[in-house]
């Protein structure tokens, strides 16, 4: 089921995001639409920050610095977004059953290993 989420940081960027609360309790279908963020105000204060590979690079608010979304290097159809940037969701209060990614253990570097 997908919910519309608002997002924005302390600067000025605010985005409107379609995806489920619960990403990757969802099996990828590749046959699927995934929903790319839409700037609904401060689009011009997003900046890429592209570094390393740039083959995921993060949006950033170009006022406080905060990376509120990136196209993922793993699969770069599919989005993520940083869940303390969405409206009315404080992930340090709420429980929120997130992975969290270390950066070094990526899908893509461990089949080149």
């Amino acid at each position: 089921m997908s919910e519309r989420h608002l997002r924005r940081c302390v600067g000025k960027v605010g985005a409107t995001a379609i995806a489920p609360l619960q990403w990757r309790a969802v099996p990828p279908r590749r046959d699927r639409r995934r929903a790319a963020p839409h700037p609904r105000q401060g689009a011009d204060a997003l900046r890429p920050d592209a570094f390393s590979t740039h083959a995921a690079p993060p949006c950033c608010c170009g006022l406080c610095g905060v990376r509120t979304h990136h196209r993922r290097r793993a699969d770069p159809g599919e989005y993520g977004c940083n869940v303390g940037c969405l409206e009315g969701m404080d992930p340090y209060v709420r429980a929120i059953a997130a992975p969290v990614d270390d950066g070094v253990q990526h899908p893509p570097d461990r089949a080149a290993r």
